[in-house]
């Protein structure tokens, strides 16, 4: 197989139409990638204010079951909804004309030590995000490859360090259905 990476590896470039699979002489030996961090404020933004002007933190809840009330930290945009339309984006391009698609990273950053952070609530929406990312991703014909940066698993002995990431994760895999 030859994975072709759209441009910036980005769902959107991939899709609207200015992008074309280079031709393979051997027949359906293609497929395509895409990555995931939708919404980057919650999943990859690394410091407040990074990205978007001053009054841009770091979001640290995303779900609605998961916010904090009044909290600017909690993540107002790029929903469920969202999500599933971006699937739906590859799975039209790509999926349904016999293209395999691969979600080649996507996760959420681990190291987030932020004051009056509500921690149980930031440990549920990174898994709730992580479950819907994976579930999605499956019932748009997609492959996911949840990408580890170091925060999850200790790289010394290959232990879990956040077990409950790593269930929402199962439970993401069993519960994506793939349409074929």
């Amino acid at each position: 197989m030859l994975i072709h990476q759209t441009p910036f590896t980005n769902i959107d470039e991939g899709v609207r139409g200015l992008y074309k699979l280079p031709e393979d002489p051997v027949a359906d030996r293609s497929m395509v990638e895409v990555h995931f961090y939708d919404p980057t404020d919650f999943t990859i933004m690394d410091k407040d204010n990074a990205w978007g002007g001053p009054n841009n933190p770091i979001k640290l809840y995303w779900g609605e079951a998961n916010f904090v009330a009044g909290s600017d930290r909690n993540c107002t945009w790029h929903k469920e909804a969202n999500i599933d339309a971006q699937f739906k984006k590859v799975q039209d391009a790509y999926v349904s004309k016999g293209v395999p698609a691969i979600i080649g990273e996507y996760g959420v950053a681990s190291n987030r030590n932020i004051d009056s952070m509500d921690v149980e609530k930031h440990k549920a929406s990174r898994a709730y995000w992580t479950e819907y990312v994976t579930r999605s991703a499956k019932a748009h014909g997609c492959v996911p490859f949840f990408w580890e940066t170091g925060g999850d698993i200790d790289r010394n002995n290959g232990n879990q360090l956040n077990g409950y990431l790593f269930n929402a994760l199962m439970n993401g895999a069993a519960n994506g259905i793939y349409p074929f």
